[in-house]
């Protein structure tokens, strides 16, 4: 059967202008142990991945487009953020995440920030159906106004469902205290209840800055060269499918 995996992210996409943040996290697993650094400013944020390969991305939602580059290859893309018509959600399975936090009262200082302890609960089961999987997490939280909506705890659901049926619906229940703020630190440990399968990781943010950001640095290296991958899109509207045309005469005019 094939598969395909659906990620829903739930929490803010939109917001006025901020400062600037670099952030820094460490995250271990049994899968191993790495770090990345995200920079957000005006709406923007780009992400330095740590490996065995450096790649840069950024999110551009203000000119509906995101920007990758190669430190290797010395090359980038981009690729636009084409209209998709959103898929038929109707008649798919509901999947149901009942979620509990409370705030403990403790508070902590981190990085020179004061933090609060915040223990969630997550438990996830097809509607009517038994908990297939439940989540702990045991976390430290920083406030402020000012910090941008990515960098805010959220909750995300993967799903693994047939190719040929239509999308899971999904419903949230919360009940107590909302954690919205930047996880500073966090124990997360996952059950797969039907089997008993168990995982943690851990979660550190080592730099926590707020500070003014260039605009270079949301920008590709001016000596890199630009790649086109015209697989990765999928445009649907005739407007999309203009861009795409254009984009094409660029590359073969050797426009910048």
């Amino acid at each position: 059967m094939r598969c395909r995996a659906a990620l829903i992210t739930f929490g803010l996409l939109t917001a006025p202008l901020w400062a600037g943040w670099k952030i820094t996290t460490v995250t271990s697993s049994s899968f191993g142990r790495w770090s990345g650094t995200s920079y957000y400013r005006n709406g923007m944020e780009r992400t330095d991945a740590a490996g065995p390969s450096s790649f840069v991305t950024v999110l551009d939602p203000n000119r509906k487009r995101a920007i990758g580059w190669d430190l290797e290859r010395r090359e980038y893309w981009i690729r636009r953020f084409y209209e998709q018509r959103p898929p038929e959600a109707s008649g798919g399975p509901v999947y149901v995440i009942d979620i509990e936090s409370r705030d403990t009262g403790e508070r902590r200082t981190m990085l020179g920030r004061e933090v609060r302890h915040v223990i969630t609960e997550e438990r996830r089961h097809e509607q009517d159906g038994p908990v297939t999987s439940e989540i702990h997490i045991d976390g430290w939280y920083y406030e402020s106004n000012s910090l941008p909506p990515a960098a805010r705890a959220h909750t995300a659901l993967f799903a693994a469902v047939d190719a040929h049926s239509p999308l899971p619906r999904v419903k949230i229940n919360q009940r107590g205290f909302l954690e919205t703020g930047l996880p500073v630190s966090t124990i997360t440990t996952s059950i797969q209840t039907d089997h008993g399968a168990r995982a943690q990781s851990t979660s550190q943010v080592t730099e926590l800055v707020e500070a003014p950001l260039h605009p270079a640095l949301f920008e590709p290296p001016a000596d890199f060269h630009r790649a086109y991958h015209y697989e990765t899109y999928a445009a649907n509207t005739w407007r999309d499918k203009a861009l795409l045309c254009w984009d094409w005469i660029e590359d073969r005019l050797g426009l910048p």
